[in-house]
């Protein structure tokens, strides 16, 4: 029968996988969905991080995407590990290189991208953003949603600041 805390269901647990025979697509679905949980949850994720991870079914899980802080990176990884049905983690997580230049266009985007004014400042106001600004080396890169209104995507104005940053880039 077992104790009452044996028996007690926690939401965030995964099903342990055996072996990559008996997993099935809701265990590889747990298991992913887990991860996207640990990523969104880590301390200094910011709109201006973007990561992804694949579950594959022997267990293992690549980790993608680029981070502004090294420490994002390490503790992706470590937490990913810490999964109970997760065997192996591949960190392909880029960290991006210090610039003042970027820094400065990432807040410039940010503002262009979210202010008030904006098509997209809706998307501002959740714990974690939709879209993410994705600034190496001076070429922006925008990630996340695409955003439909009235059938048409949603155009993102730059202000003439960033946009002669971005072209003399190019």
């Amino acid at each position: 029968m077992g104790t009452a805390a044996s028996q007690s269901t926690n939401p965030q647990s995964v099903p342990h996988m055996e072996s990559p025979d008996q997993r099935t697509s809701a265990q590889i679905q747990a298991v992913a969905k887990r991860v996207r949980h640990e990523l969104l949850m880590l301390p200094y994720y910011s709109v201006f991080d973007w990561l992804e991870g694949e579950v594959k079914p022997d267990g293992s899980v690549i980790l993608r995407g680029e981070v502004v802080r090294p420490i994002s990176k390490s503790d992706a990884e470590f937490r990913i590990k810490r999964i109970e049905s997760v065997t192996n983690v591949v960190n392909e997580i880029d960290v991006l290189p210090l610039s003042t230049m970027d820094d400065g266009l990432r807040i410039a985007l940010y503002r262009a991208v979210f202010y008030s004014n904006s098509s997209l400042a809706r998307y501002s106001l959740g714990p974690v953003s939709p879209i993410h600004i994705i600034v190496q080396n001076g070429r922006v890169t925008l990630k996340g949603c695409r955003c439909i209104r009235n059938g048409q995507a949603a155009r993102v104005s730059v202000c003439s600041r960033c946009a002669r940053s971005l072209r003399s880039e190019e």
